[in-house]
């Protein structure tokens, strides 16, 4: 799921009320002139949505035991 044009000019990789244009026109696919997360990262290697969110509240119910 790309990233809500918000983001795209919060990062600063758009000017402002141009991150509309960054998914439709192209520009962070991988050969965007704003390749974003090209990898797919963990959701591309199979790891559930959420995961990291997942592993860091059992690892905080963990250690507070």
């Amino acid at each position: 799921m790309p990233a809500p044009p918000s983001s795209h000019e919060a990062m600063g990789l758009t000017e402002p009320g141009q991150g509309s244009r960054a998914v439709p026109e192209g520009w962070v696919n991988t050969d965007g002139k704003l390749p974003i997360n090209v990898s797919g990262e963990l959701e591309a290697k199979g790891a559930p949505p959420g995961g990291r969110r997942r592993h860091r509240e059992l690892v905080s119910v963990l250690e507070a035991a």
